[in-house]
């Protein structure tokens, strides 16, 4: 079975994720994820990037959209560019809480190395066998 890998678009490249990779280690990008960090050093709380700006930086990125012309707004309708401003200006703090609790290598060694993985798997997805899992619901039945 061949299966297509994934491809994305961004406004500056198109293609499959394996090239994006390779593109940014070739020009050693520093890329990051900050909800990773987050849940890294918070596994407990929330960590979608409104509630960090709040925390980190005391910006509510819903609220800036309706703000007066600065860092944070647009003309446009897109919030991708205040949202790539919020996590460059978040990611210095998380970097910080990382090494100071001695989770960085952690970080970087297991956690960034496994993303593009994930990625692959989410595109790929499973096959399921319906038949099988119709049986396997006739027997969890019996059991009951």
């Amino acid at each position: 079975m061949v299966t297509e890998r994934p491809t994305y678009k961004l406004e500056t490249f198109e293609g499959p994720l394996d090239l994006l990779l390779s593109l940014i280690e070739k020009h050693q990008l520093d890329i990051y994820d900050i909800e990773i960090m987050h849940y890294l050093l918070n596994p407990e709380r929330g960590h979608k990037l409104p509630q960090l700006a709040r925390t980190y930086i005391n910006v509510d990125l819903e609220a800036a959209e309706e703000a007066t012309p600065d860092l944070f707004s647009v003309q446009d309708d897109s919030a991708a560019p205040r949202e790539c401003v919020a996590a460059g200006l978040i990611e210095p703090h998380l970097r910080k809480e990382l090494q100071e609790s001695g989770m960085w290598e952690l970080y970087t060694g297991i956690e960034m190395p496994l993303i593009p993985v994930l990625a692959d798997m989410e595109a790929t997805g499973v096959r399921i066998d319906p038949q099988q899992l119709y049986e396997y619901r006739s027997q969890l039945a019996v059991q009951m």
